[in-house]
Parts: C-alpha cells; structure tokens; sequence
C-alpha cells in the first residue's frame, strides 16, 4: 500500500473510533500514527479530542496545541483547543487564544460559544450574552447553546428569564437528556417543585443510568422526605 493510501486509512480508521466512542482506543492509535507521521496534525488533533471525550482535559490540551501550533489556522483546531482549556480549568487562557484569534478575523459561531464559555467562566457576563446571542443568531437550532444562556443569565439573577429559555429547549426537543435536567434543577430553584418534578422524570426516562440524573434524582428525593 502506498503510503497516502496508508495515512487517508489510518485518519479514516481512528476517525471512526471516535464517533463510535472507542475514545481509548483512537487515542493510543492517533499517538502510535503521530510518531510515524509527526509533520501531520491530524493525529494530534484527534489525539486531543479522544482526551475530551474522556475527559482528560490536561492531555487533551498537551496534544491540540501541537497540532494548533502546526496548523494554527484551521478554525476546527482552534475550537477544540480552546474547549480542552475551558474545560481543563484555564478559561483565561482560552480567552486570551479567542480573542488573539478573533482580532485578525471574525470567529467562527463555534468559536463564539467557547469564547462564551470563558467569559461565563471569568464572570464577564455581560460580554459573555453577546457572544451567546451572536451563536445563536447563526445557530438557533444550537441546543448548548440555548443552555449556556440559560447558565449565562442565572448567573446574572435574571431566573426567570433562564428558565423561559429553557423551556422553549424542552418544547423544541424533549428528548435533549441535558435540556430536561437542566431545566428540572432551574425550576427547584425558583421553587417550582411540581413541574420540577416533571422534567425531573423526563430526563431520568431518557438517560436512567447517567449519574447527573441519578443525583438529581436523590436530590428530588430529599427535598420532599
């Protein structure tokens, strides 16, 4: 086998690995391939989002910005890296690359939502609805999204506004696992027990073994013992 033909099927190889979630398994590939090929970014690039996927943000962090530094235009590294900061804890860093970024051409509506994330992160808020609305005017369908301006104003007490929409989240999508349990733990904290109650089961009838839901659940069983 030719050697293009060997890397387009190594690429093809973990890629799957990955949206079939063996993210162990793409891992240890992805770092094996990028030893044999060391000028290609994708295997770090795929080596870090295996990382995220088992959240093993640190890593993840180590192995995209090899790849960004490789190929520090491309718009997909430059989110996922920025994602693996947010996530890893380093939220002023990822707004220092998204903002670095965004100063020589407009972001990406990915790239907004994770600059969103910082912002949220580093109590920017006001900065941080921007960003959120600007998703969303290019990504309605956004479902995350929706959610993050849901985090966005309850950190701004502005609760009921949260909740309104993440209510529009649950009619537009009643089976988004995260939507109906977010929208539940919202609707304890305006007191709302009934309807609480209801999206409450909504997500444990959707993900019945995830442990967000099975603590929510406990929670629920608390407050009315």
């Amino acid at each position: 086998m030719q050697k293009a033909d060997q890397l387009r099927t190594e690429i093809a190889t973990i890629s799957e690995m990955l949206k079939t979630g063996r993210a162990d398994r793409a891992l240890k590939r992805a770092v094996k391939a990028g030893k044999k090929w060391p000028k290609m970014p994708a295997f770090p690039q795929m080596a870090g989002l295996a990382c995220i996927h088992q959240g093993e943000f640190k890593q993840a962090q180590t192995h995209l910005e090899r790849a960004w530094k490789m190929e520090p235009e491309n718009p997909d590294l430059i989110q996922n890296f920025g994602l693996s900061l947010v996530q890893g804890g380093d939220a002023g860093k990822a707004l220092t690359l998204m903002n670095k970024v965004g100063a020589k051409a407009p972001l990406t509506p990915p790239q907004r939502y994770v600059r969103a994330m910082a912002l949220l992160q580093e109590r920017q808020l006001s900065e941080a609805l921007v960003d959120v609305d600007e998703v969303l005017r290019h990504q309605n369908g956004n479902l995350q999204a929706h959610c993050l301006k849901a985090d966005i104003l309850d950190e701004m007490h502005q609760w009921n506004q949260a909740i309104d929409v993440l209510l529009a989240v649950a009619e537009k999508q009643p089976k988004f696992h995260y939507g109906q349990l977010r929208l539940a733990k919202g609707l304890v904290g305006l007191g709302r027990m009934s309807e609480a109650l209801t999206h409450g089961r909504a997500a444990f009838a959707l993900a019945p073994e995830a442990p967000e839901t099975l603590e929510f659940a406990a929670t629920l069983q608390n407050l009315s013992a």
